[in-house]
Formats: structure tokens, sequence, C-alpha cells
């Protein structure tokens, strides 16, 4: 595979794989400069906030597809003396235990305990979940073989936030979930195997189709090599 466009941990893996299949990427430098878009079908639970101010814990339910295939993941961000870190959690108990961490460090600052275990129902439920027909066709029509929903840190819209086809991954930590030689020959697969050529297909009249796998049109026997 070819890539064009932006740099990222996958990269190095694409030696070795159909160099025919050529990928352009969005060349943006980081996952904030990427382009939102909200025209798609994909949905994931709202976020809960734990704390406020300069002390809060936000768990945001988030969802990658890559190659056609859905990788459901937890980001929580946590906020210390207005100094946030991020991490990514790609296994349901790795979530789960997210959600007690922020329990723990805000005890009386939850927003009750009905909404508390909902959220922790819908992050099941978000891992949990398989992709529609109405998502995969999206997929195809619009020739997205990476997408990644992504809330900005002041995002207040009800709408789910996405960005397509870009290269930055390693801000994702999807190297903890899914390694670079396999998330290529995931995209090679889907670009190759999948996703509509972009010239459409020529059929060939039966005259030529015999012709052209070298038989006589008289005799229907092949013809001898030439040369």
């Amino acid at each position: 595979m070819r890539l064009i466009g932006g740099h990222d941990y996958y990269d190095g893996a694409g030696m070795g794989v159909d160099t025919s299949v050529v990928f352009v990427r969005d060349p943006a430098r980081h996952l904030a400069d990427l382009p939102l878009r909200t025209d798609h079908p994909f949905r994931v639970p709202e976020r809960s906030v734990y704390g406020d101010g300069a002390e809060r814990t936000e768990l945001i339910p988030t969802l990658i597809l890559i190659g056609g295939e859905r990788i459901p993941a937890l980001e929580e961000r946590v906020t210390e003396a207005w100094v946030m870190s991020s991490r990514f959690h790609y296994e349901l108990a790795e979530a789960e235990a997210a959600i007690l961490r922020a329990r723990a460090r805000h005890p009386s600052r939850w927003g009750g305990f009905l909404r508390r275990r909902s959220f922790l129902e819908e992050v099941r439920a978000h891992f949990a979940g398989r992709l529609t027909q109405e998502e995969t066709g999206w997929l195809i029509s619009n020739h997205v073989t990476v997408l990644s929903t992504w809330l900005p840190p002041h995002w207040r819209e009800k709408t789910v936030p996405a960005q397509v086809n870009h290269a930055r991954l390693t801000e994702l930590e999807l190297f903890r979930k899914l390694d670079p030689a396999t998330a290529h020959m995931r995209i090679a697969s889907f670009l190759s195997g999948v996703l509509p050529f972009s010239r459409p297909t020529v059929e060939l009249p039966d005259r030529d189709r015999i012709r052209k796998a070298g038989f006589d049109l008289r005799s229907s026997f092949r013809k001898p090599k030439q040369g």
C-alpha cells in the first residue's frame, strides 16, 4: 500500500502489502486540526461529566472505524489543577474501571445514581454494538476507510462529530488495540475488495469475451498460440 498525506504510527507497516492500493489521507498535523463532520449515521452515548472546573473527569464514548470494522472505545479525560490529560480504553473492563475511578475521585459530584447506572449500561451496549447495514452502506458510498468520533474539549452540540480518512490514529492510541500490520491489511482489503472503483466497469459483448479468451468464433476451439 502507498499512503499519501500525513505520517502516523501505521505508516511503517505498509511495506509488503499490495502496492497498487493508494490511500490518500488528510495531512493535518493534529487531531484538533481536522475538519469535523456530522453528516454520518454513527451514534455513541453522551459523555458523562464528574466534578467541574479545575477538578473534573469526562468519560467520552468513542467509535473508530478502520477498513469497515468497528472498534469501540472510552476516552477518559482527567483535569487536575486546570491541566488535562487523556487516555483511551479499548477493552470493556478498562472502561468499567475508568467509570469506577471517576466515581471515587468525585464521590459527591457524580450527578445522581440513576444517571451513573444508566451510563454504565450505555457503555456496555456501546462495546457490544455492531455495524448496521445503513452504516456500512454509508462507509462504502462515501469511500471512508478511517473514521473516528471525537469531541473537542468545548463541544456543546448534540450531534456527534467525526473525522474521516485521517492520519492521526496515534493520538487515539489505537496502537493499544490494533497492531499496524493488521490495520494496513484491513484498509487494503477494504479499498481493493469492498469500495467501488472510481471508473465504471466496462461490460464486454459475448463475441469479444470469446475472442479475448483465445477461442475461434467459427470452430469454438482455442486458437494455437502465435509466435
